[in-house]
This record gives structure tokens, sequence and C-alpha cells, in this order.
């Protein structure tokens, strides 16, 4: 896998999952950029990955692209908060101790 993968990924550090490659960035700069939090001015989001983006997508082929689609913008700051109650809180915790715990990921 290692061989496999730094001829996948050539470029960065070897690390322990995932070659590393260290750049500065300035963050607060980044996300104060207006063009961070706008919309594209199309009806609805896109349903697929345009082919020139694939590769981005799915680690350059390792990854499996399946569908998954939403359309909920959340843009100038008026995304869904969540409340969290103390009896939710105990909950997800003991979801994890058991290892029932979905999430984005699968169970944790």
């Amino acid at each position: 896998m290692a061989l496999q993968y730094l001829t996948l990924f050539p470029t960065g550090t070897f690390g322990k999952f995932f070659n590393q490659t260290f750049a500065k960035i300035d963050c607060d700069s980044l996300f104060q950029c207006d063009s961070i939090d706008r919309a594209h001015n199309e009806p609805e989001a896109p349903r697929t990955i345009p082919e020139e983006l694939k590769h981005d997508f799915s680690m350059n082929g390792l990854m499996h692209i399946g569908d998954w689609y939403f359309n909920r913008p959340y843009l100038g700051n008026n995304a869904a908060k969540r409340i969290w109650r103390k009896g939710d809180i105990d909950q997800k915790i003991e979801l994890a101790r058991k290892g029932t715990l979905h999430g984005m990921y699968g169970s944790t």
C-alpha cells in the first residue's frame, strides 16, 4: 500500500496515513473573505461532481464517490443552530459507550 500510495501522491513528506505538505496560511484573512460565504447563483446545488474535479474529491481515485445529495444553502450566518440539552448529550455519551453512536463517518 505504501508504494502504491507514494506513486499516487508523489508530493509532500510521507506520513503515517497521508503525505503531508506544510504551508503558512493566514486563516483569519481567508475566513473574512466575502467569497467564502457566497452563493453560486444557481437554482440548486450541483447534483454531480464535474469530471475535471473528481480526482480532487476522490483523493486521486483512492476513495469511492457515492450519491449523497442535499440542497441546503447556509449562507450569511443563517445556518441552523442546534440547541444541546443535557439529556441529548447524555444520550450521545451512552450510545458512544455502546459503540452505536452514528455520525457522519459511521458508528463510533
